[in-house]
């Protein structure tokens, strides 16, 4: 009974409920495959962005009215920092992590793949300079885009205590950019992207939808968050970022900009499967 009603539009806005903000809407099918066909996505017809609810949905809408801007192409790029094993293990036993983790093996080739593009005005802290001193420091209203390609602690129960794991920078930090740090800045990026694992899963609460990282942001003044709900790839999401800023240059379609990165991964055989894509999903306006 749904896709009749929509199938003229091109664009979905989702407020799921519940349990619902953890099932991916791009990777439900519209036709059963036959065992020779690529199966058939919601993806493939609208490109798709979600929001916590309406109310928050139209308090952005408002927002956006009132601080009309030029758009421009501005970057905070924030990617590889540069870990070391004894801060990682230190990291892993403080936040009773089950598993270790490392440096991010692809992430400073996903830094490269949008350098590379040449249609951005980036500012860059990568590697050694991937600090959470650094980024207190910036005048993070200055820029448009802010992206960040790091690892992400969740904390579901206390999403407050949930951030991206960058270095310390100095002795008073933690190397840990937290959501009640992260709330707290003056931010009027049109979009943030977090591309970590798990990045905007959080607490789900009634009426105030999923509550975590993209939260944190939109409270600081970002207008849209686009992130993911499980863990990913990092060779692929390189390949789905590089492609997400090369569409989102053509037209600062958001949504269109993602539904295009994910069709990317769909043709490509080795990253086909919904793993590989349907984890990422942009919060907050298009």
């Amino acid at each position: 009974m749904l896709i009749p009603t929509i199938k003229t539009k091109k664009h979905l806005i989702i407020s799921p409920d519940s349990i619902l903000h953890n099932l991916p809407f791009e990777a439900i099918l519209i036709n059963a495959p036959s065992t020779l066909e690529q199966p058939d996505y919601l993806i493939n017809h609208y490109s798709i962005s979600y929001v916590q609810s309406s109310y928050i949905y139209y308090s952005l809408k408002e927002y956006e009215v009132n601080n009309e801007e030029k758009i421009a192409f501005n970057m905070l790029l924030v990617a590889d920092p540069e870990y070391q094993s004894d801060y990682l293990e230190e990291t892993r036993t403080l936040f009773n992590l089950d598993k270790s983790f490392g440096r991010l093996k692809y992430s400073l080739e996903e830094a490269k793949n949008i350098i590379g593009l040449k249609l951005y005005k980036i500012d860059q802290l990568i590697g050694e300079n991937a600090t959470e001193e650094k980024i207190k420091k910036l005048m993070l209203n200055d820029y448009d885009i802010i992206h960040f390609a790091a690892h992400c602690l969740v904390n579901i129960n206390e999403p407050g205590l949930s951030g991206l794991l960058l270095i310390p920078g100095n002795s008073n930090e933690d190397g840990l950019l937290q959501f009640y740090e992260i709330e707290k800045y003056n931010i009027k990026a049109k979009l943030v992207f977090l591309s970590a694992c798990n990045s905007i899963s959080g607490k789900v609460l009634a009426g105030e939808g999923m509550i975590g990282l993209s939260t944190s942001f939109m409270h600081a003044g970002a207008l849209g968050v686009v992130g993911t709900i499980w863990f990913i790839d990092d060779y692929s999401t390189s390949l789905l970022v590089q492609k997400y800023y090369s569409e989102l240059a053509k037209n600062y379609d958001y949504a269109l900009a993602l539904k295009n990165a994910q069709l990317s991964l769909i043709k490509n055989p080795k990253y086909s499967h919904p793993y590989y894509w349907a984890t990422f999903r942009l919060i907050g306006l298009n």
